[in-house]
């Protein structure tokens, strides 16, 4: 490592460690007065409450409160905002894959979730109300009792606010859209401390537009979302085949591109995704695996499977295998069989990632296939870590590529509904920052990848999905938020010109 990338190392690490965990006491005696628990530095249970679950991110919070109620978030809102120089930061799931949750740095007032996970069900009207402390798993679980469901991820612990705020990508997303397209009400805390609620046609549309898109803690605390939910299916499917070289995996990219591009080919009940990893790792059989959900049975799969495998078949892929399927006749055995246990805390990890979202078009070729590939395998086992490259269908067929639902949003106005496949270039085992040169070799690598992928289509548009947050991303507003960071920044000040919510990817500082 040069000396200019240690000195800035040291900087980064002195900085993450030196910020000041003293609130002013003007501030500690009216936050007693909220009814929140406080949990301060001092406290027994500081080094418990609210912990990244990425471990290789370590910041301390001045406070962390952990209101039971709206009101009570309402009145530590109101103590920040009276005290100048405050920065706000609200934990959910604490999936924040470079701990924003915390604030990104020392010295936040975080605001903890984890008492208000209540789920207010209307069965007829198939809807249901989250608290902000609600998971993923916890929502599918109870709705998925009363015979409907929202589109989500596969990871059972992960915060739905932040989730569905982001966008939210599930196998179920081809057939059902984005988790945000469910969202009908959101209820949260604005800046001053006041209570408000926006919806299509309801409250200030500026704000209901932003949100969805950019809404984890850039123009308040959101306490609570109501989602729309879809029956479930009676039938459905997981499948999963293993490809075992790195040309079939080329192949594979090339078919579900071609298939996923056109119109009828694919039925939106089939959810899809190629999974790259390269050949001979420690973790992973093959080369890479195309996996997925399908709504109904296993005889109507396998006709579908019949596209995939002729088009396999006629591109080079010789021996395709059967993918394994785990059929059940209820939707939360088919989550549960996906996601394993829908009430699991976080499993607490170290790891990188980085995001890739084409606008619609990025024209994989055989030739430009070949140094992703490439890329991928320069990865393998190195300093003990797994890198994967995922390629997630949507295309025109999938309600991922539709106008939005209930108005505009940011989302959309980014141009995240136009894209082919999202993609996610994710390492596991990612060394520490104590570690500078294995953490540097990895960060190489991971570029490498993201690199090869832009480059096959170099005068192309792409940006970044901003539920996979890279804190090494450049330009990361205009990637995140495309043609519309411009209104986003607007709103950001006048809705928050002290930028209370703040965090180093946020609007405030785009």
């Amino acid at each position: 490592m040069g000396l200019f990338r240690l000195l800035l190392h040291l900087f980064v690490l002195c900085s993450l460690t030196t910020a000041s965990l003293d609130l002013p006491q003007s501030l500690v005696d009216c936050l007693a007065k909220t009814s929140a628990d406080i949990v301060h530095p001092s406290s027994s249970d500081y080094n418990t409450t609210a912990q990244s679950q990425n471990t290789n991110y370590h910041y301390r919070p001045a406070a962390i409160a952990l209101p039971k109620s709206t009101n009570e978030v309402a009145a530590v809102i109101k103590c920040a905002s009276a005290q100048p120089g405050v920065k706000v930061s609200t934990y959910g799931g604490g999936h924040g894959y470079a701990s924003y949750a915390l604030g990104g740095s020392d010295g936040y007032l975080v605001i903890d979730s984890q008492r208000i996970q209540d789920i207010t069900i209307n069965e007829a009207e198939k809807t249901a109300t989250v608290g902000m402390g609600v998971r993923l798993g916890l929502l599918s679980k109870a709705i998925g009792a009363k015979g409907f469901a929202i589109p989500h991820g596969t990871c059972s612990s992960v915060g739905i606010v932040g989730h569905a705020l982001g966008g939210g990508w599930g196998y179920s997303s081809r057939k059902w859209g984005w988790t945000m397209d469910h969202i009908v009400e959101i209820e949260y805390v604005d800046p001053t401390g006041a209570v408000k609620k926006v919806g299509d046609g309801v409250g200030d549309q500026a704000i209901w537009w932003a949100m969805r898109g950019a809404g984890a803690n850039n123009f308040g605390v959101v306490t609570s979302l109501t989602f729309q939910g879809v029956a479930t299916p009676a039938t459905s499917l997981n499948w999963k085949t293993v490809l075992h070289k790195n040309e079939e995996c080329a192949v594979a990219l090339l078919t579900i591109q071609e298939l996923g591009a056109r119109r009828g080919a694919l039925p939106a009940e089939l959810g899809v995704q190629l999974l790259l990893y390269g050949e001979g790792t420690e973790s992973n059989p093959g080369a890479c695996q195309l996996s997925g959900q399908y709504f109904g049975d296993e005889e109507e799969f396998r006709r579908l499977e019949v596209v995939i495998r002729e088009g396999l078949e006629r591109t080079g892929v010789e021996g395709y295998r059967k993918a394994n399927v785990s059929e059940f006749g209820s939707w939360v055995e088919t989550l549960t069989d996906l996601l394993g246990n829908l009430t699991a805390p976080p499993n607490a990890v170290p790891y990188y990632a980085q995001s890739i979202i084409d606008y619609g078009s990025p024209n994989y070729t055989n030739s430009t296939i070949q140094p992703i590939l490439q890329a991928i395998q320069a990865t393998v086992n190195i300093s003990k870590t797994s890198t994967s490259l995922s390629f997630d269908l949507n295309g025109p067929a999938a309600l991922t590529n539709i106008d939005q639902p209930h108005g505009a949003s940011a989302f959309a106005d980014a141009g995240k509904r136009k894209a082919l496949f999202l993609s996610q270039i994710y390492n596991y085992g990612t060394p520490t920052f104590e570690e500078p040169e294995k953490q540097e070799e990895i960060f190489r690598l991971v570029d490498g990848v993201q690199r090869a992928v832009r480059a096959a289509k170099p005068d192309g548009r792409w940006g970044s999905y901003v539920n996979y947050v890279d804190p090494r991303l450049k330009d990361w507003g205009r990637e995140y938020y495309g043609d519309a960071l411009g209104r986003l920044k607007e709103i950001k000040k006048s809705s928050d010109p002290e930028n209370i919510f703040d965090f180093p990817q946020g609007l405030g500082r785009a």
